[in-house]
């Protein structure tokens, strides 16, 4: 396989990998909003002192609240995370495409220049 070819195969990978990546946030995105929607129903049904009391119910209570902050915590540390570093990795694959067509429009230039030269020396 020529230096140019790998270039080529080496450009297509990234851009595959790119689309791959930008397809994929979005929908990420969609499932953090969602998750974030549906955090009240770690407390409900909302209970009042009238339908649930005593001391198991404060404990209850506190269950909940804790499950509540894990889940957002999942949402807010733990998606949200992830959405930076697929960020981190669509810039990482823009850079490394305009890196490897900076590469073939070199080699290009390069087969070029030395074929001008092989036929002047003709």
């Amino acid at each position: 396989m020529s230096y140019i070819s790998m270039l080529n195969e080496n450009l297509r990978e990234a851009e595959e990998k790119l689309s791959k990546l930008e397809a994929a946030k979005p929908k990420l995105e969609d499932i953090q909003s969602e998750f974030k929607a549906k955090a009240h129903l770690c407390t409900d049904p909302a209970l009042s002192g009238k339908t649930y009391k005593g001391e198991h119910a404060d404990d209850f209570e506190e269950i909940r609240t804790d499950l509540k902050e894990r889940y957002l915590h999942i949402s807010d540390t733990q998606l949200e995370g992830t959405l930076q570093q697929i960020e981190k990795e669509i810039t990482n694959a823009k850079n490394q495409i305009a890196m490897l067509k900076q590469q073939i429009t070199a080699e290009e230039a390069n087969i070029k220049a030395q074929e001008a030269r092989k036929a002047k020396a003709q």
